[in-house]
């Protein structure tokens, strides 16, 4: 069975190839390098069959044991975010505009480190294990775990294992939680067709600029009032374009945000909510509008079962002290939640601040205590061995 000794083999590897990953960035589905890297690593092991060009530039490693066992899959995202990277660390990123501030570099990593240590010890797993390197987790322009699902390669798997790293708990830490872990959600565009005209004659026009102010407070009340105080949601506008001088009433103006909630129903139901919102404030006013409003990602459901096995695995490997269970789900969407739909579905939190690094996620400056990755990898690695060996 794997143990935190037995993966720190794998340690130095790990962090040279979160850094590589680190400082060659890479955004969506175009991940030629990354990929490229990931193929080389694999082929080394020598003990996959691999499949790429899945949704793009997706890469499974397929371990057969030639034992009885369950089809495992574990899943790494690997692309970074276009923004740029601001840490003072030799491996910044030397790409402008592109930085891998959500951990993906870690993922990767682990998930190589896994591969790694399957291939060394081969005769301790069963079933077959589905490594999966996934594109585009970000959304930039589109999630790919939606893609890879059209593609086949996951559907004869009875369980699929993933992580992601965080600051909000310390290195030697892991979250774990059961049921939904992180929140559906959608975005939303709408563009407010009115009349523009001289701001001194506002009753010649039709003000899509009040159209926006009343839609922007009326869908407050999508939270505070029309949905159950005991589930989580949130509405949010980031985007208010219209105008371009002081006295002139614009002929149009774009609202863009997100909604989210815990719960996919009410997700499901605050959408709703809110398209009624924007076809009566906008009728109103005596404006029209155009709407594109979509599901960006569902509600993350952990399995009881998987995460469990995940649970006990983690207190055996750190002991009871050092795994946390959450009383709370994320409001952060994360597109592993799609597998969530196709089989059974544990993901857990990997802990990887200290007293220098707690950046959050996103943040230009965000790093990571590096040792975090063979605790990420030894919980993949036992999680999936205790599954697959399953008749």
């Amino acid at each position: 069975m794997t143990t935190i000794k037995g993966m720190k083999k794998y340690e130095a590897e790990m962090i040279e190839l979160r850094r590589d990953f680190h400082m060659h960035p890479e955004i969506g589905f175009d991940l030629e390098r990354t990929a490229g890297r990931v193929e080389e690593k694999l082929k080394e092991y020598d003990a996959f069959e691999i499949i790429s060009g899945i949704a793009k530039t997706g890469i499974v490693a397929v371990f057969d044991s030639g034992r009885p066992g369950k089809t495992v899959a574990i899943r790494a995202d690997m692309d970074a975010l276009p923004m740029d990277d601001k840490i003072d660390k030799p491996y910044r990123s030397k790409v402008i505009g592109a930085a891998h501030t959500c951990g993906h570099d870690a993922h990767t990593a682990i998930l190589l480190g896994v591969a790694h240590y399957i291939s060394d010890h081969q005769e301790e797993f069963s079933g077959r294990i589905k490594l999966l390197f996934q594109p585009s987790e970000e959304g930039q322009p589109t999630h790919g775990a939606p893609e890879v699902i059209k593609s086949g390669v996951l559907n004869d798997c009875d369980a699929i294992f993933g992580l992601h790293v965080d600051t909000a708990y310390r290195y030697g830490q892991v979250g774990i939680r059961y049921g939904p872990l992180y929140a559906g959600s959608t975005a939303f565009s709408i563009t407010i067709n009115g009349c523009g005209g001289h701001g001194a004659y506002p009753h010649m026009t039709k003000d899509p600029v009040i159209a926006a102010a009343q839609i922007i407070c009326d869908a407050q009340t999508i939270v505070s009032r029309n949905t159950d105080p005991m589930g989580a949601a949130v509405v949010t506008f980031g985007s208010v374009n219209g105008g371009y001088a002081e006295n002139v009433i614009p002929d149009k103006t774009v609202l863009r945000g997100t909604t989210r909630a815990v719960d996919q129903q009410i997700l499901l139901n605050n959408q709703e909510q809110l398209n009624k919102i924007f076809d009566s404030i906008c009728t109103m006013n005596g404006c029209t509008y155009d709407l594109k409003h979509k599901i960006t990602t569902p509600v993350l459901y952990n399995d009881k079962e998987l995460t469990a096995i995940t649970e006990e695995e983690a207190v055996r490997l750190l002991g009871r002290d050092q795994v946390i269970i959450q009383d709370h789900a994320e409001m952060g969407g994360e597109d592993f939640a799609y597998y969530c739909d196709l089989a059974p579905c544990s993901f857990f939190i990997l802990g990887v601040s200290n007293e220098e690094i707690n950046n959050y996620c996103h943040h230009p400056e965000f790093d990571l205590d590096e040792r975090a990755l063979v605790i990420g990898a030894s919980i993949l690695a036992a999680s999936a061995q205790r599954i697959a060996q399953k008749k």
